[in-house]
């Protein structure tokens, strides 16, 4: 005969969670429910940018509806991940903008072959209010942490208001994680950067006050953000110093070199 359990074991629930085992003395209840009745899904995205969204909607349709709830927790005071956050001059996408959309909502209205972030980011703010997804997002909700709770079976969150700096928590079964790669900006680790008088930017977190009319303007950096904003400052800076630390390498044009739609082409 098997042993019987007893208070200091531990007894898989219908969860897959480990719990101690009740004392055999206590009343026995039955749950106010039936049998092998499915428990909701409580769903957590770290971010409200192009991996947030496609998680709304692919939820909606993929789920049964009532079974799930889904919370987008965005840090910033708006939704959209890099094409909000990137603005500096020339911003733009290197992948043809066709193929920039969800497969599911296609846009025939793009301007340029390689489309500019701010057009980027109305077409991503055009699909939040086309599929409302809205409705999910949490902004200004920065979670700075996550636990992983083993006997709950479930992640407690910490969340932070980046402005007012107040946290609360909240609690999900699934966390995805949809912070993406291109926001997380440091600066470079160049010695007495910071004791620089002149206006110090990054790429990451431009600052649009600044007038850059006849000045000595300096650029570190050769990769995709300082092709783009190397071009847009020559135009108005005095004298203009781009400091590599290798080459870089641009393959040829696509499409021909046409990078501007005119109106009869997009509906051809």
């Amino acid at each position: 005969m098997a042993p019987s359990a007893t208070l200091s074991e531990s007894v898989p629930s219908p969860m897959g969670v480990s719990s101690k085992v009740s004392n055999p003395n206590e009343a026995y209840g039955i749950l106010p429910q039936y049998h092998s009745k499915a428990a909701k899904l409580r769903v957590a995205s770290v971010g409200a940018g192009a991996s947030g969204l496609c998680l709304a909607y692919k939820m909606e349709r993929m789920l049964e509806a009532g079974t799930w709830d889904l919370t987008l927790f965005e840090k910033n005071p708006h939704f959209g991940g890099t094409w909000y956050e990137n603005t500096y001059p020339g911003v733009a996408c290197d992948i043809p903008s066709h193929l920039y959309t969800f497969s599911w909502d296609p846009n025939p209205d793009w301007s340029h072959y390689f489309a500019y972030g701010p057009e980027i980011q109305k077409y991503f703010e055009g699909f939040a209010k086309r599929h409302n997804s809205e409705q999910y997002m949490q902004l200004n909700s920065k979670i700075v942490e996550a636990k992983w709770d083993e006997e709950e079976g479930k992640w407690t969150l910490t969340i932070e208001n980046p402005i007012t700096k107040e946290k609360r928590t909240d609690w999900c079964n699934v966390l995805v994680n949809g912070s993406g790669i291109l926001n997380n900006w440091k600066w470079p680790d160049i010695e007495g950067i910071h004791d620089f008088k002149g206006s110090l930017l990054h790429s990451a977190n431009w600052d649009h006050s600044v007038d850059f009319k006849d000045k000595a303007c300096g650029v570190i950096g050769t990769g995709s953000s300082s092709v783009q904003i190397v071009p847009q400052l020559q135009k108005v800076v005095k004298s203009l110093e781009c400091f590599m630390r290798s080459s870089t390498w641009i393959s040829p044009p696509f499409g021909g070199g046409k990078f501007a739609f005119s109106e009869t082409p997009k509906y051809d």
